[in-house]
């Protein structure tokens, strides 16, 4: 089916206009509509499968409900708007893809079998069979999907939003023993940044907190600031068991020099990593879900002018506080994320 595809996209097939290119003299007719075979217009490959009769009412039926453009447009770009469609539907974006060669294949059986056998193409056939054909192919990839014996039933499944999500329990983990964690995060806002983070023992208790307004920046600007200052803290006041922790992927793997940092926080970066070495500090990334404290710390920063500090667990600001008793009470949070498009559908509604 892709090779008879391929070469009717390089004209490559013996129709009669081919034929005659060649000097071979063929009475002009059409072997592909229904009804007489004789005409005056000699068959040529947009009107085999894109113009003529038979080709019109395959496309209408079968790429009409997907409002896949083809209407008056050549066979290219037939296949084109097909294989081109925009849709989150993994199913309706599969059979896009594999429809176009089986309905060239049809109607490529129908006009051989009229020219050749003289049998007469039907509509019903024509589409029976690729109603079959594509039905088989759909099941074998997507196998736990429902999909009835009717096209329109393949339709209903493609029509529907097919949203897969996974969700996985996380929780913010209490450092060991004689150690203290430092949670950081930024947050940016129409070009305006700032940072937040909190330093808690190994029970979950409140140490210290902090927030404070950059002002314009970028949120790695916001992250590593955020991260400095909390490290800081802690070797100006004699914690050197610290595990710090962030939700920025990208900060922690510069820090761990696995990663080239981008130049507007190298300099942040490399103070970072004097600190680490220094003091003997371990930096990791945990997900922003389990990091929920210091992300809204960071978010009231946006409301604050310079450095706010938090010496005391009564003067966290109300939801704050919230948070980390949910933190030391280790009730775990949910990470949803979409998943992207596979073979498999699991029971589409």
């Amino acid at each position: 089916m892709s090779f008879l595809t391929w070469r009717a996209i390089q004209d490559r097939l013996s129709i009669d206009s081919k034929v005659a290119s060649l000097g071979i003299s063929i009475e002009p007719g059409c072997y592909c509509c229904e009804g007489d075979i004789t005409g005056n217009t000699r068959e040529n490959i947009d009107h085999l499968f894109a113009y003529g009769g038979l080709a019109k009412k395959i496309w209408s039926f079968f790429v009409g409900p997907l409002s896949i453009n083809y209407r008056n447009i050549s066979f290219k770009l037939i296949l084109l708007n097909s294989w081109n469609l925009k849709t989150s539907n993994p199913i309706a974006a599969f059979v896009s893809k594999i429809i176009p060669p089986i309905i060239c294949w049809e109607i490529w059986k129908s006009r051989c079998s009229s020219k050749h056998e003289a049998i007469k193409p039907t509509i019903y056939v024509t589409k029976s069979n690729i109603l079959f054909s594509t039905l088989q192919i759909t099941r074998n990839k997507f196998t736990k999907a429902r999909i009835g014996n009717s096209w329109s039933s393949l339709c209903r499944a493609m029509e529907n939003a097919v949203n897969q999500k996974s969700a996985i329990s996380v929780r913010w983990i209490k450092p060991p023993s004689m150690m203290a964690k430092l949670n950081s995060d930024g947050s940016s806002k129409d070009g305006q940044c700032g940072g937040g983070g909190l330093i808690r023992d190994n029970q979950g208790n409140f140490i210290f907190a902090y927030s404070f307004n950059l002002g314009q920046g970028t949120s790695n600007m916001a992250e590593a600031s955020a991260l400095l200052y909390g490290l800081k803290w802690c070797a100006n006041n004699g914690i050197n068991l610290v595990w710090g922790e962030t939700d920025s992927l990208l900060l922690v793997k510069c820090i761990k020099r696995e990663w080239k940092p981008p130049w507007k926080i190298a300099k942040e970066i490399q103070q970072i990593q004097n600190l680490v070495e220094e003091n003997g500090f371990n930096i990791s990334h945990w997900f922003r879900e389990a990091n929920k404290p210091a992300d809204k710390l960071a978010s009231f920063s946006h409301s604050t002018n310079g450095i706010q500090v938090f010496n005391s667990f009564s003067v966290v600001p109300r939801s704050v506080r919230g948070l980390i008793n949910l933190d030391k009470w280790n009730l775990p949070s949910f990470r949803i994320r979409p998943v992207k498009p596979s073979l498999l559908v699991y029971d589409p509604p």
